[in-house]
């Protein structure tokens, strides 16, 4: 693992993306928001379902215009709008829910779920009043399905495990660390992952 306190961070292990304090952007990043009044392409289901975890399986059709890693709209088998969801083809989950509803996820949906994560453990929870180390994000917990964040101390850490959080990770641990005034953070995929996702492993400082 990096080590960004000190401002000279270690050698990523293979098969790992990392980013700290001066932040980098992947090859085939995504922006963390959906564009502004742009629908994007649909998927139909074979059953309705309010399960934020859709296999393959439960597809029943996919717009030819749906991109790995990007954001598409679930439908029922009627044609209703379920939710919001990011895609990857090449996955068994092929559809993770972000949203369920008519809302896109929009630079207020993602400030909203980054602030109620965090008021969650600072408020409620009040981890900050007896720790400095805790789960931040916990994935569908936090209705941002494949990705977990732990804080220590001054140090956010990120494990994606989905192609489209891989790809959005750089963006949100920004967003992050600037609400909780943290300076550094990290993110990283197992070799594991990568290849269930179809990621190429990479380095990135």
């Amino acid at each position: 693992m990096s080590d960004f306190r000190a401002g000279k961070p270690r050698p990523q292990a293979a098969g790992s993306r990392a980013t700290g304090s001066r932040a980098a952007t992947a090859s085939h990043s995504q922006s963390l928001c959906a564009p502004a009044g742009v629908q994007p392409p649909s998927i139909r289901l074979r059953g309705s379902t309010w399960n934020p975890i859709i296999y393959r399986k439960r597809i029943d059709s996919i717009d030819p215009s749906a991109e790995a890693g990007g954001l598409v709209a679930v439908r029922s088998p009627e044609g209703e709008l379920v939710g919001y969801g990011h895609y990857n083809p090449r996955a068994e989950v092929t559809v993770r829910m972000l949203s369920f509803g008519n809302r896109l996820p929009d630079e207020e949906w993602w400030n909203e779920r980054c602030h109620a994560a965090i008021a969650l453990r600072r408020d409620l929870l009040q981890l900050d009043n007896t720790t400095d180390a805790y789960r931040l994000i916990h994935a569908e917990g936090d209705y941002l399905s494949g990705i977990v964040v732990d804080r220590y101390a001054e140090v956010l850490s990120a494990e994606a495990f989905s192609l489209a959080m891989y790809q959005r990770a750089p963006e949100l641990m920004q967003r992050l660390a600037a609400m909780l005034n943290v300076p550094h953070w990290i993110v990283r995929g197992s070799p594991h992952m990568l290849g269930q996702e179809g990621i190429a492993g990479e380095t990135q400082m």
